[in-house]
């Protein structure tokens, strides 16, 4: 819930400068109603498996129909939490055109099966040193300190200048 907290708080003071509402639903808060009056008018969801699958049945006019990317952080964490079950139903209830994307630092079994289960031809990176993913060896790295609402503007035009 640490890195929820940490995510929520960077893309909040972005969302500042940007159009995009940003909203945190993880377990343990008390303003569940506040949370359900402005849950339909947020672009991006951080939330805990079960705080959203409380959302998801509890929450009128709760609306996931235009979900397009679902990220699963951590993902062998959230499963050796026992939010199997959670992320199941939760996967049942969104589009079936969605992107999926599944983070873990661990390729456990657990992680493999949630994969199967939600992702169509699903594409493996892994980090290792005989990898093809692996950091390239002459790779130069740059660091940039940036305003904060001048960070999105900033990356765009680095991308733009370093396209080949």
């Amino acid at each position: 819930m640490e890195l929820a907290g940490q995510l929520f708080d960077m893309l909040k003071a972005v969302g500042k400068h940007h159009n995009f509402c940003v909203g945190l639903l993880i377990g343990g808060r008390k303003d569940v109603d506040v949370e359900k009056e402005r849950v339909n008018e947020l672009n991006i969801l951080i939330c805990t498996p079960s705080r959203l699958l409380q959302h998801m049945d509890e929450t009128p006019n709760f609306d996931c129909s235009q979900m397009q990317v679902l990220v699963l952080h951590e993902a062998d964490r959230i499963l050796e939490s026992g939010f199997k079950r959670e992320l199941n139903a939760i996967i049942s209830q969104l589009p079936k055109r969605r992107q999926t994307l599944l983070f873990s630092a661990t390729q456990t079994k657990s992680v493999q099966d949630l994969a199967r289960l939600s992702l169509k031809d699903p594409k493996y990176l892994s980090v290792h040193k005989e990898s093809v993913t692996t950091t390239p060896t002459l790779l130069k790295q740059i660091v940039m300190v940036v305003p904060l609402d001048q960070k999105l503007d900033m990356l765009w035009s680095f991308i733009k200048t370093h396209l080949q």
